[in-house]
């Protein structure tokens, strides 16, 4: 006859397992676990009376281990006539599975020289269902039976992959997915990796696509090409850069949105300096020109002054030659003063001169400076 129990016990706690039997006229017992024999001593106590023989059997366990789970077995034999009396325990313990450490972040620095390593603790049992999958990289794995509870360690080492995909189970449950990707990957030249992200590099400095680290750079490229030292690219079609652009991302679209007396690419314009204007989308400085009218005019005034100028020193100039012409006296214009002629023997005005207005003199035309 067999009598099966089964016990869920924690670990680390006391527990006892016995059995019991009568008959006649001698009785043994035997204990084993999971078919074999145990080195626990059970504490057996016989009684024998008149009418039969009594037999009581304990094990006890101090302090379940992960050793002690199983299938415990006491046997109690007549041995006279060989009858058996059975008595089994199923000693179980289980624990939910459960994440205690995972990388903080799902991206890592890449390096060619040193490798990343990236860890993961599961507690739980039992410990043969938790596993960890990342595709073509193999996962290392260290059970720790001894902690309570126990627990697994999943180590995953990585240099230069770009993505890893990751997925940690327990049976048939899912307990995380993780899609591992290494910094600058997926980034451009010029762009500088940021978590999983790509930002552009500071001015002035520039990257390797794919790798994402920025690094200051020099670039003897002239408008319209990009590059590092006078190793240049054209940009993309209808765009153009500046003399040394080190990055793709600095050539911007060759087009200009300026209106008349700006100048510049886009909608990023710039006056024209004093006295200049431009034509509606203008791109460059030189593009600003002398405004026309504000230049004749400076040119008007010029010439009206030189002119003026001119008035002067021919009028000044022509009365000294016609005083020498008259030989005589200088008179006065001023009104009510007295005035001296001499007969002029020319017979035409000097050139510039004025003739006193109703002024005549013995037929003699008179002048007055």
């Amino acid at each position: 006859m067999t009598n099966s129990k089964f016990c869920q016990r924690d670990l680390g706690s006391p527990f006892s397992l016995s059995c019991s039997g009568s008959g006649a006229p001698f009785l043994d017992v035997t204990w084993t676990k999971d078919g074999n024999p145990t080195d626990i001593e059970p504490t057996t106590v016989s009684t024998t009376t008149e009418a039969d023989h009594k037999i009581q059997s304990t094990m006890t366990i101090d302090s379940i281990k992960l050793y002690h789970l199983g299938i415990w077995n006491c046997t109690i034999l007549n041995k006279n006539f060989g009858n058996t009396v059975n008595k089994t325990y199923e000693l179980k313990y289980t624990y939910p599975a459960t994440i205690v450490k995972s990388p903080e972040f799902d991206y890592y620095k890449g390096s060619k020289i040193v490798d990343i390593t990236l860890t993961w603790v599961v507690q739980g049992w039992p410990l043969d269902q938790i596993r960890m999958d990342c595709g073509d990289i193999s996962v290392s794995r260290n059970d720790d039976t001894a902690s309570i509870p126990p627990q697994v360690t999943f180590t995953l080492v990585l240099r230069m992959q770009d993505v890893v995909n990751c997925v940690l189970i327990n049976g048939g449950k899912v307990l995380e997915t993780l899609n591992i990707t290494r910094v600058g990957y997926n980034c451009e030249a010029g762009e500088g990796g940021v978590g999983k992200h790509c930002e552009n590099c500071n001015t002035g400095q520039t990257s390797l696509a794919g790798i994402g680290d920025c690094f200051p750079a020099n670039s003897s490229c002239t408008e319209g090409f990009w590059g590092v030292g006078e190793n240049c690219t054209s940009c993309p079609e209808n765009q153009t850069s500046f003399n040394g652009t080190v990055k793709i991302q600095e050539c911007f679209p060759d087009v200009s949105y300026c209106e008349e007396g700006q100048y510049g690419y886009g909608t990023n314009c710039s006056v024209c300096p004093d006295e200049k204007t431009s034509t509606p989308n203008a791109k460059k400085l030189a593009e600003c020109n002398y405004v026309r009218g504000a230049n004749n005019q400076s040119s008007l005034v010029a010439a009206w002054t030189l002119a003026g100028l001119f008035f002067v020193t021919t009028v000044i100039l022509s009365g000294v030659v016609f005083q020498k012409l008259l030989r005589g006296k200088c008179f006065s214009t001023d009104e009510g003063s007295t005035h001296e002629y001499v007969e002029n023997t020319i017979t035409e005005p000097p050139a510039k001169s004025f003739v006193a207005a109703d002024t005549t003199y013995d037929n003699h035309e008179l002048y007055k400076l």
